[in-house]
């Protein structure tokens, strides 16, 4: 990477940001604390908690809960309240850090690109990570969304350098970056099947060196994992890393009867009566419209101040949501619109992408970005928001920005072609 592109890369990187948080303070009175929502203002009041005492993370629990997020995994809070530990519990320190780890994903996703395909297709994913709309917002707020996705392309990455050179140091920093992505997130519980099915793919005629290369990525995954469920078993008695893994397990399976596993039962039975082959397809998608849908704008509202409850109860109704930010903010209505424009047209060059791939037999890039995108599409349902589905935006940044090179390269030779 020349310092030229690592310039452009930053500035795109920071200067959207660095706009919102001067934004967010600026209509907030200048007090970070207004910018706690939901579960940043959870792990906020946990770090805190922990930095004070310590000793807490390994004591016996012998009340009620103290802290909602308690009970999930730890790696974030932990991180967050060594340096509130250091430098006090500042909460710009938590929006400073979540920046710092999204630089650091634009770089990541900068060396996975060049390793799976070229240069220019890793500084263009780059850039299009940079300025994807949804993450302008969920990668400056303190959600534990920024070190998530920084742990797992760093894993991606080291897992990449491993298939090129088949040096176990590489895997074993793969397993343990998966490893502590799950300890940030549970969504990632089931990321080490997937490692597993590449694993198998890339060494397809070599048994052996396939069954010892997953042997040693489990045992370092394992070696992380198990000390949390311990602590877990004392404190709690529960022998898992959070209580939320059960939880997230049986909603996978669907064996939770949850009002929203209720609901989903009704629409496969609706479905059952439509006889039109793509209705399952439709309603899937719709499901997940918020994928789509959701650019960060309620984030950018409520940091200006605006009372969202109505916007946001009109989120599964694009007309009516439109028409509440329309009378709202004029300005975030014309936001909304292009940043809605930029991101179907990265879907779009996604798509392309993706045919690309298949028609030139590019396997290990195809299945990688492919396992990905479907992992965090189908582990997530229909009510979470589009926060949750930013673990997808790199992959989609990958496909996007290889279709851009193709495309280039093709006129290119086009021109050629015509001089001659």
């Amino acid at each position: 990477m020349t310092a030229k592109r690592a310039l452009i890369i930053l500035i795109i990187c920071l200067v959207p940001r660095v706009v919102f948080l001067g934004y967010a303070l600026s209509n907030n009175d200048y007090d970070a604390g207004r910018l706690l929502w939901d579960d940043a203002k959870e792990y906020h009041a946990l770090a805190c908690h922990i930095a004070d005492r310590p000793a807490w993370f390994f004591e016996k629990n012998s009340g009620p809960y103290q802290f909602r997020k308690e009970l999930y995994v730890p790696a974030y809070p932990i991180f967050l309240a060594f340096f509130f530990k250091l430098f006090g519990p500042d909460i710009l320190m938590s929006v400073i850090l979540n920046i710092m780890f999204f630089c650091l994903c634009v770089f990541l996703l900068y060396g996975i690109g060049t390793s799976l395909f070229n240069e220019k297709v890793g500084f263009i994913s780059a850039i299009i990570l940079s300025a994807y709309p949804t993450l302008i917002t969920v990668m400056t707020l303190p959600y534990a969304e920024s070190p998530f996705i920084f742990l797992l392309l760093l894993g991606l990455y080291l897992f990449i350098l491993f298939m090129k050179t088949e040096r176990t140091l590489y895997l074993s920093g793969s397993a343990a970056s998966f490893a502590m992505a799950f300890m940030t997130k549970e969504v990632a519980i089931f990321i080490p099947l997937v490692i597993t099915v590449l694993i198998v793919m890339r060494f397809e005629r070599r048994i052996r060196r396939s069954l010892t290369s997953i042997a040693v990525f489990f045992l370092v995954y394992l070696l992380i994992i198990v000390p949390c469920c311990m602590r877990n078993q004392y404190k709690y008695g529960l022998f898992a890393p959070s209580q939320f893994v059960g939880i997230y397990l049986n909603h996978v399976f669907w064996t939770v009867q949850s009002d929203i596993v209720r609901q989903a039962t009704c629409r496969k039975a609706a479905e059952a009566s439509c006889r039109h082959w793509y209705a399952p397809l439709v309603s899937f998608c719709m499901e997940r419209k918020q994928l789509l849908w959701g650019m960060g704008t309620i984030s950018i509202l409520r940091s200006a101040g605006y009372n969202t409850r109505t916007i946001s109860a009109a989120i599964n109704d694009p007309g009516v949501y439109l028409g509440i930010l329309y009378k709202t903010s004029r300005r975030l209505f014309v936001y909304h619109i292009g940043a809605w424009c930029f991101t179907g047209f990265i879907y779009l060059l996604s798509i392309t992408g993706f045919f690309l791939l298949s028609f030139k037999r590019k396997v290990m890039p195809l299945c990688i970005n492919l396992f990905m995108i479907s992992y965090f599409i189908l582990a997530y349902s229909f009510h979470y928001n589009a926060r949750y589905f930013s673990s997808i935006v790199p992959f989609l940044s990958l496909l996007a920005a290889y279709a851009i090179t193709a495309g280039i390269g093709r006129i290119k030779k086009g021109m050629h072609a015509t001089a001659g």
